[in-house]
């Protein structure tokens, strides 16, 4: 500002002393008149050396901001763009623990709000609120989860300009094409939300035949939980493929073949025409309080147990009853409430897991999965 001003008053000088030159040089002006010339010249030259001070310093004024709008605008998008990019994770998952909220809620009270007004501020906040209800709890739905998410992308959307926002119905549509893909995961959420209530299982992950032994001949695909205390067992459910040994969502226990403890309870019906190798690592469990000799199984209701009836139903189309996820005959009839059908058949997980029975035929009783593990391995000597 200062070399501004300098330049304007120096320009101003040179400007009067060429004006008295040249009127004294060409005779311009009588010697008598120029005294008053000059006094004239150069009040006109400090004015017009004013006006040219406030028009430049404006203009330097109003680029600079515009630069520094710039940069502030780059800014804020690029944090927007990143929440936005954190959220649709969670969205794709299909829940969110309780660390994702922390770092959610960390990064809009830190990073967002000091670009975004009370309004804005105030309805995200709420919108997050509600999303931190799902952190860690189970009986909340998907749909509420993306209406929640969908809710502060609009804002932050509207915030930097982008002209558009997000239509639940139009994204419905677009998740026509990967149902199946959507179905499995909201299978493996809900039954971890399930049985992660049990302090004896691990986080469960889907694991084909494959993943489980080197000489399978099936390719069924199952969720499997690890125990924590019994080296060597898997809870299994499934399979959730067509290529599947045993046609139908059982649970089951997986052990592995050198824990010899267990052999005379591993199913071994030899007459069965689906009987494999893989057949060999299982130990079956039996529902309890419904007809004898049969497995527990997810997709069968059991309407003569009230206690298993009241964990809810869903229809079952006309037939066998299929549910393979590779298999988009059998899972279309659920299309359009295959969330609940998975949160129904986690409930149903959960019960079998605590009320199921391991047949022990010497003595023909049974007894439960987790009396069973501690009595035949809980002490088992490592091989």
């Amino acid at each position: 500002m200062k070399r501004i001003w300098v330049t304007a008053l120096l320009f101003s000088i040179l400007g009067v002393i060429a004006f008295c030159m040249v009127a004294n040089t060409f005779q311009i002006l009588p010697a008598n008149v120029l005294p008053a010339s000059f006094i004239g010249a150069c009040l006109g030259a400090i004015i017009s050396a004013i006006i040219t001070q406030f028009l430049l310093s404006g203009q330097t004024e109003h680029e600079e901001i515009k630069e520094r709008n710039v940069k502030v605008f780059e800014r804020k998008s690029k944090i927007f763009h990143e929440y936005i990019d954190d959220l649709w994770k969670v969205l794709e998952k299909q829940k969110i623990t309780l660390e994702e909220y922390e770092q959610l809620r960390k990064k809009f009270s830190v990073r967002l709000m000091i670009y975004l007004k009370e309004k804005a501020s105030r309805s995200i906040a709420n919108y997050l609120k509600n999303i931190g209800e799902f952190a860690g709890v189970t009986g909340k739905t998907y749909e509420d989860l993306k209406e929640n998410i969908f809710g502060i992308i609009n804002i932050l959307s509207g915030e930097i300009n982008l002209g558009g926002k997000l239509d639940i119905e139009i994204d419905k549509s677009l998740e026509e094409p990967i149902f199946p893909m959507l179905f499995k995961q909201a299978v493996l959420n809900e039954l971890n939300n399930s049985l992660q209530s049990s302090i004896e299982l691990y986080e469960g992950k889907f694991c084909e035949e494959d993943d489980l032994i080197s000489d399978g001949e099936w390719g069924g695909e199952y969720v499997c939980f690890d125990f924590r205390r019994f080296k060597g067992c898997k809870l299994l459910i499934g399979s959730f493929s067509k290529y599947c040994p045993h046609a139908g969502i059982w649970m089951l226990l997986f052990i592995d073949k050198n824990i010899h403890s267990i052999d005379k309870f591993r199913f071994n019906d030899e007459n069965e025409y689906r009987f494999c190798e893989f057949s060999k690592y299982l130990v079956e469990i039996w529902a309890a309080g419904v007809d004898d000799g049969e497995w527990a199984g997810l997709i069968k209701p059991y309407s003569d147990n009230e206690e298993y009836t009241a964990l809810g139903d869903f229809d079952v189309p006309p037939g066998d009853g299929w549910l393979f996820l590779d298999e988009p005959c059998t899972i279309e009839p659920y299309r359009h409430n295959y969330r609940e059908v998975a949160r129904i058949i986690a409930k149903r997980a959960n019960y079998w897991f605590e009320n199921g029975r391991i047949w022990e035929k010497e003595s023909d009783t049974s007894i439960s999965i987790t009396d069973f593990l501690e009595k035949y391995l809980g002490n088992r000597k490592e091989n």
